[in-house]
């Protein structure tokens, strides 16, 4: 797939063809790799769903009590189980913090089983028997919109991601996240991150202790508010100038 998505940009490239990415860092990666111009080259970014907002702790009633959750008392990873997403850390940080008793939050994953994920799926087992998580995997999009706005953090440590929706979605919905440093989310969620090496499984177990502590009520990052109407008009806008540029 990674030799099928190269060939397609370098393909994109020599034919003279104006690139779309949603983030700086890949466009940063892209023009270090391919050697492009910042003419043929434009960030836009994504947008959070649109019914991602603050909600009040009543307004999440449903999901909390059908989960047993605390409103504001839980953290949340969202995504597809795989190596990407850099679970096995999470897992690892989490249950140290436990055994310390620096936090007592519950554990709430949220995603499908992906490639590869067999010892993430044995450590969150491992964590659900002893009654310190909870596995949902794929949930609807208006319970897991319950949950980003109830949640005391989304925890998001990937390795890599070309955007990362889940932290825009947790910070449109009011709430803080964990994420990489260096990342494509902590290039656009600024102060409102907890940000982490997420190569050090202590430095997310602090990540975690400090963001349970942190205050929740600021205001979130400007690309919360970002709308798909949006992304459509500056994406349309590449198209256009891609046209006026061609020679046909």
């Amino acid at each position: 797939m990674v030799e099928i998505c190269e060939a397609g940009i370098r393909s994109a490239i020599e034919e003279g063809a104006q690139i779309i990415v949603d983030s700086d860092v890949v466009r940063q990666e892209l023009l270090t790799e391919f050697a492009l111009t910042d003419s043929k080259i434009t960030t836009v970014p994504l947008a959070p769903d649109a019914r991602c907002r603050p909600r009040s702790e009543s307004e999440c009633r449903a999901a909390l009590k059908r989960f047993d959750l605390n409103y504001g008392g839980f953290f949340l990873c969202v995504g597809t189980v795989e190596p990407r997403k850099n679970l096995r850390r999470v897992f690892e940080a989490y249950r140290a913090g436990r055994e310390q008793r620096l936090f007592d939050w519950p554990l709430v994953v949220v995603g499908a089983r992906g490639w590869k994920s067999a010892s993430e799926h044995e450590a969150l087992q491992q964590l659900c028997d002893r009654g310190w998580a909870r596995y949902l995997n794929y949930l609807d999009d208006e319970t897991l919109h319950e949950l980003y706005a109830a949640t005391g953090l989304l925890v998001f440590p990937s390795l890599y991601e070309g955007f990362g929706l889940p932290a825009a979605e947790a910070a449109a919905s009011g709430r803080r996240v964990l994420t990489s440093l260096g990342s494509a989310m902590a290039a656009y969620l600024d102060d409102f991150a907890t940000l982490v090496d997420p190569l050090d499984v202590d430095a997310i177990k602090r990540g975690l202790l400090e963001g349970s502590a942190a205050d929740a009520n600021q205001d979130p990052p400007l690309l919360a508010k970002r709308t798909w109407q949006e992304v459509a008009t500056e994406t349309a806008a590449v198209y256009q100038k891609a046209l006026s540029d061609s020679p046909h």
